[in-house]
């Protein structure tokens, strides 16, 4: 997860460094926003609401045991390759569930990575029309 969000922050100031470059410049030969601005400035959009949902908080990811829960649950387990074998289970059935939110939020990374593309093409496109 923590690699996933800085991959994402590079991402997003990557995103902000294109528009700033390549959006003045394209700015400064173009007489008023075009078609290949405007979907440009969508792709900077889409790609900075993606990388934003990707660093945000998300509190359904479980990355400790609460040690309450798990000492009420063990109180009557006695022999220790049971208690092995319960946290096993707990542990895998966590990393399960985590696993598919990083993947959901892999491919919104993605998503936003498709976009920081576009977004370079568009602004190329625009300052290569003129």
């Amino acid at each position: 997860m923590e690699q996933l969000r800085a991959r994402t922050g590079v991402l997003l100031a990557a995103s902000s460094l294109i528009a700033s470059v390549l959006g003045s410049r394209a700015a400064q030969h173009v007489n008023g926003p075009g078609v290949l601005s405007a979907f440009a400035l969508l792709s900077l959009g889409g790609s900075i609401c993606l990388c934003v949902y990707v660093l945000l908080p998300k509190p359904d990811l479980v990355f400790s045991i609460n040690a309450r829960n798990m000492y009420e649950a063990l109180l009557g387990l006695t022999d220790d390759n049971a208690v092995r074998k319960w946290l096993i289970y707990w542990l895998d059935a966590y990393w399960r569930g985590n696993q598919r939110q990083i993947d959901s939020l892999n491919r919104y990374f993605f998503a936003g990575a498709i976009g920081l593309l576009l977004q370079l093409a568009f602004w190329i496109l625009t300052s290569n029309v003129v």
